[in-house]
């Protein structure tokens, strides 16, 4: 029988650990699992609580490039892949909110890159917020970062009001946009608000606060 490949690297898998072992398919080597730089800490924005599970770095932002940049869509299954059961159980609880992307981005990468990360490992999430088209927040300095909040609008409260809400987004630098999401989440009547992001950027941050002084 043929072993699976490793979609980061693509080495056959050999099932030496137990994550690969119990996995029916498992989609990341050993090494490749090893060398995640794991975050797994709550911090606070604002007011607000955020979960990030890595820190902003290879090889998890190298995978966000070939995702969202190269539009390799294979590439999806790799994020949330050793968190799927825990994520699972959450969302019997709450609801998965996504951080919004711009219509131009959807239209040029053809798919919501947060929308499919969750998906693969099962979970359906809402579109409760919406984005006016413009720059990249990669692309802008901190003052410009930081005013997102005027192009991040709330659809409608409905799939929100009474439910407590996980805000997701995959990159959480100055942390505005989520932070402008969990205020509106808030003001549509969620019972509660947290923030989970795929990666934070600690460099970034620190730079960006100190900035600011």
């Amino acid at each position: 029988m043929k072993k699976p490949v490793c979609k980061s690297c693509f080495a056959d898998i050999q099932d030496k650990s137990l994550i690969t072992w119990l996995s029916p398919k498992p989609i990341l080597c050993d090494r490749c699992l090893g060398s995640e730089r794991r975050l797994m800490r709550f911090s606070t924005q604002g007011k607000h609580k955020i979960y990030s599970l890595f820190e902003y770095a290879s090889p998890v932002k190298d995978w966000l490039f070939r995702y969202k940049t190269l539009n390799d869509f294979e590439m999806r299954s790799v994020f949330l892949y050793p968190f799927g059961w825990t994520l699972r159980l959450l969302a019997k609880k709450w609801v998965f909110a996504l951080v919004p992307t711009t219509g131009q981005a959807y239209r040029d990468r053809g798919f919501d890159h947060l929308e499919e990360m969750l998906g693969y490992v099962g979970i359906k999430a809402v579109k409760p917020f919406a984005k006016d088209d413009g720059p990249s927040q990669k692309n802008l300095a901190y003052g410009e970062r930081m005013k997102v909040r005027e192009r991040i609008s709330l659809r409608g409260p409905a799939p929100l009001a009474g439910k407590k809400v996980l805000v997701f987004d995959d990159v959480m630098t100055t942390g505005a946009t989520i932070e402008a999401c969990l205020d509106l989440a808030l003001e549509g009547g969620a019972k509660s608000a947290t923030g989970i992001v795929l990666m934070e950027n600690l460099g970034m941050n620190i730079h960006s606060h100190i900035s600011n002084l």
